[in-house]
């Protein structure tokens, strides 16, 4: 399960397989300066389509389980596209070469 909640800390609780209990684990969100957030409509969309593109590039990469350093990489995915999408009426999403601009910068 996956909470968002605006700029406060994503939270994530995860069920591994035959776990009696789930581990419950929180990502930071880098904070966007409130000028220049202008709309919130799509964020949660565009949250969940950075978050699964990411989960779909490490499975890719033949990755066989989404740790906690895998789960921490999508939602910071998730979050960078939201992140550019609330700077915009309605929503709007950046070009692709502005995407991977932003997603090399944060490597």
């Amino acid at each position: 399960m996956i909470v968002t909640n605006s700029a406060e800390p994503v939270t994530i609780a995860v069920a591994e397989t035959k776990a009696e209990e789930a581990y419950v684990m929180t990502v930071d969100v880098d904070q966007i300066s409130a000028s220049l957030v202008v709309d919130s409509n799509g964020a949660g969309d565009s949250f969940v389509g950075g978050f699964l593109a990411r989960v779909s590039q490490i499975i890719k990469q033949e990755s066989e389980t989404l740790g906690r350093a895998e789960l921490t990489s999508a939602v910071k995915a998730g979050n960078l596209i939201a992140g550019q999408v609330v700077q915009n009426y309605g929503c709007t999403f950046p070009k692709p070469e502005v995407i991977a601009a932003l997603i090399s910068a944060q490597n």
